[in-house]
C-alpha cells in the first residue's frame, strides 16, 4: 500500500484537532449549495459562497484565508462524495 492510503477495516474516521473549527464551521455553512438541473436531476457544482458567508457571519464565525482554504478542501470532498453516490 501507498505510504498515505488505509489499511484499516474500521469505518471509524480520526479528526485532527486543528481541523475541528474548519469542520464546524462547514457543517454550520452545509445546506448552503448551488446546484443546477442535469435531466431530471439536480446536481451541486459548490457552495454558494455569498450565502455560505451570510450564515458563518450569522452563526458569530470569523473565518480567516487559511480557515477558508479548509471548509473549500471539505466542500470538495463532500462534492466528490456526493457525485460518487449519485
Amino acid at each position: 500500500m501507498g505510504q498515505y492510503e488505509d489499511d484499516t477495516e474500521t469505518d471509524e474516521l480520526e479528526l485532527w484537532a486543528w481541523h475541528l473549527e474548519a469542520l464546524e464551521a462547514f457543517f454550520t455553512i452545509c445546506s448552503q449549495w448551488r446546484v443546477i438541473a442535469v435531466g431530471a436531476r439536480i446536481m451541486p457544482v459548490g457552495l454558494d459562497y455569498t450565502a455560505a458567508q451570510s450564515g458563518l457571519q450569522l452563526a458569530g464565525l470569523t473565518v480567516d484565508a487559511d480557515m477558508w482554504g479548509d471548509i473549500r478542501t471539505i466542500e470538495q470532498g463532500a462534492l466528490a462524495e456526493i457525485r460518487r453516490m449519485m
